[in-house]
């Protein structure tokens, strides 16, 4: 990949919505931009190289991971394959159910980012990633 990914941070408050571009030049600045985000309401730093994505959402100290590879090829990081259940995690500005399987601790989280940092993409053929609707709840 040439040069780095675009990097955006959209932030949801009440009533409220925040886009912004990041200059993050170094994994270390990532790095800090996501422990940042752990902890609020409702944030999406997105990292955009050609037509790939990755998003690491962050609300109320949990956390998820998702890349989109293609048009219609999207695939969420799993971090306890066998959880069950679901969480409600602050997305867009809302509540939303989230499959806890998808849920992700932050080292999980910055290791992707920085993969995708790297190289614009990750190796979704690993166990770690999950196909969207390929699965049930």
């Amino acid at each position: 990949m040439e040069g780095t990914p675009h990097i955006t941070l959209t932030r949801w408050l009440v009533g409220q919505y925040e886009e912004r571009e990041l200059a993050l030049a170094s994994a270390e600045d990532l790095d800090e931009a996501i422990r940042s985000i752990v902890d609020e309401d409702s944030v999406v730093l997105w990292l955009a190289a050609g037509d790939h994505a990755l998003a690491v959402a962050a609300s109320h100290g949990d956390l998820t991971v998702m890349v989109q590879l293609g048009d219609d090829e999207f695939y969420d990081l799993v971090g306890e394959a066998t959880a069950h259940g679901t969480f409600e995690m602050g997305q867009g500005g809302q509540w939303v159910d989230v499959p806890c399987r998808h849920r992700v601790s932050l080292p999980a989280a910055i290791h992707a980012a920085h993969t995708f940092f790297e190289t614009g993409t990750v190796d979704v053929s690993r166990d770690t990633w999950e196909r969207q609707g390929r699965t049930a709840l």
